[in-house]
């Protein structure tokens, strides 16, 4: 305790004789404080992260080459975009309580946007309106549902595209006239859809080949390939001294399986056949001889490159047009391999 006092003493003695030193001396401007380090924390900017996205594809199956392509191109977009994006996936087959309940799966698992690919408009209205509810934007794929997004084919046009092509074809090999249209068409998908055939009269139409109703039959197959079949040979059986129809159908594997139909009637020569959609099967069946002219492309494998910048702009809270289409074109023998 002493060694402290004395210690303190000395310290007081010390500091008054700086102080009265100090006074006698001109006082001086105070020099700037030295930066902190704080200021220097302060300058650091900050890295903005990038955005975290969970979107829900609703599919229909894997069992053709059209969904299959739409997802692989989906997968690959979100893998390729700027946003971090995964894919959680679900399939419905159509089936109308399975693409509900999938919906619900997304919305319970909290997915930012849901992509949609199935052929039912009535389902699709219950799907958007849950959608709505949830505050989830919804995009539906090559089906129109009201108060939801749209993107896939112009369907008007593709038809228009088909009929175009098909009507060169009578030109030049039926001089001009047809005895039937027969148009293979899936009601369930809706009026927006039909409209990819009522595009093919249509285009024949603006190319000077003109149909009365009785010469152009519509026949439902139900997205069944079974039944594109059955019901092509019925007409087939049905009209034995026609010798130029021309099978206009919704989808290239219900093409096949019309063609199908005309070859085990040996009614090749009396038949031509146009379809949509560009899947291996419709290439497969241009690789060969047969009464098979062509297909309107959708490159469903392209999707996605659109489809994920779409979803992007939704999922950022930007404003997208309500309709949004793909590329298409005729895929041919004479443009197959270009």
């Amino acid at each position: 305790m002493k060694a402290k006092s004395f210690i303190a003493t000395a310290l007081s003695f010390c500091l008054l004789l700086g102080c009265t030193a100090c006074s006698a001396q001109p006082q001086q401007e105070p020099s700037s404080p030295p930066a902190s380090s704080s200021s220097e924390d302060n300058s650091e900017t900050v890295q903005e992260q990038t955005p975290t996205y969970v979107i829900g594809f609703n599919n229909y199956n894997m069992a053709t080459d059209f969904p299959q392509q739409l997802y692989d191109g989906i997968e690959t977009a979100a893998e390729n975009a700027e946003a971090d994006i995964e894919i959680m996936y679900a399939e419905a087959a159509g089936d109308p309580q399975k693409m509900v309940s999938n919906i619900d799966t997304f919305i319970t698992a909290g997915v930012d946007l849901i992509i949609d690919f199935n052929f039912n408009p009535e389902v699709g209205t219950t799907l958007s309106q849950k959608c709505s509810e949830a505050g989830i934007p919804l995009i539906s794929v090559d089906c129109f549902y009201e108060n939801a997004y749209f993107f896939g084919v112009n369907n008007l046009l593709a038809g228009k595209t088909a009929g175009e092509y098909l009507a060169q074809l009578v030109k030049d090999q039926w001089d001009s006239s047809m005895d039937y249209l027969v148009l293979e068409f899936n009601n369930s998908a809706g009026a927006e859809v039909r409209q990819r055939l009522e595009g093919i009269v249509e285009g024949l139409a603006e190319n000077g080949i003109e149909l009365t109703d009785e010469q152009i039959v519509w026949i439902d197959y139900n997205n069944d390939t079974t039944k594109a079949q059955s019901t092509a040979a019925d007409f087939l059986t049905a009209h034995p001294d026609s010798s130029k129809i021309a099978f206009g159908v919704l989808t290239d594997p219900a093409a096949a399986g019309v063609l199908a139909a005309v070859e085990t009637a040996k009614r090749s020569e009396d038949c031509m056949i146009v379809s949509h959609g560009g899947e291996a099967v419709a290439i497969e069946m241009l690789e060969k001889d047969n009464c098979y002219q062509g297909t309107v492309c959708y490159d469903p494998a392209q999707y996605g490159e659109l489809l994920i910048p779409l979803a992007v702009k939704l999922m950022n809270g930007e404003e997208i047009e309500t309709m949004n289409y793909s590329q298409q074109y005729m895929l041919t023998r004479d443009n197959l391999d270009s």
